[in-house]
């Protein structure tokens, strides 16, 4: 489901606006999640699959303002305090990495 959603809501907002620059960042780690399933025996580690080969395959299919930044590498669990969402260092960690695609795709 969440594959389809990504593909759609990327072709809905690319029919309105071909060269406008998207980063799409995936899903940071999360340890409990990782190989947990969800309500829908989704785990974290199958969902930020999901959305990477999404991105990728639009890429692939010649979407140059279409940028991916992997999430799972991005911090690790000692940048999260309760296990779920990034502390102070985590978030800095994110906007240093996130920050200059960001940067680099808006001036594309």
């Amino acid at each position: 489901m969440l594959r389809d959603g990504t593909e759609a809501f990327l072709e809905i907002v690319r029919q309105g606006h071909p060269e406008t620059p998207i980063v799409v960042a995936s899903p940071v780690i999360r340890p409990d999640a990782e190989s947990t399933p969800n309500r829908l025996g989704a785990t974290l580690a199958a969902l930020r699959a999901a959305i990477e080969d999404t991105v990728q395959a639009r890429r692939e299919a010649d979407d140059a303002h279409l940028e991916l930044v992997p999430g799972q590498p991005l911090l690790s669990a000692e940048h999260l305090p309760d296990g779920i969402h990034p502390g102070d260092e985590g978030h800095a960690i994110l906007a240093a990495r996130i920050g200059p695609v960001v940067a680099s795709s808006a001036r594309s």
